[in-house]
């Protein structure tokens, strides 16, 4: 799941983090690298969602 994913929610970064997958430091630092190369983060997302739709359809 993505920050994006969590739709409207007061606090994005808590409520991933109360997901236990990540921690909040490196929520805090994914998002970080996304504001500083946004583009680049953007294209490994879609990228990502366009080989998982391809998978599921096999």
């Amino acid at each position: 799941m993505w920050i994006d994913d969590l739709g409207p929610v007061d606090d994005p970064t808590a409520e991933l983090a109360a997901d236990g997958t990540a921690t909040r430091p490196q929520i805090d630092a994914a998002l970080a690298y996304r504001s500083a190369y946004p583009d680049e983060v953007q294209a490994r997302i879609d990228l990502h969602r366009s080989e998982t739709a391809a998978a599921d359809n096999r």
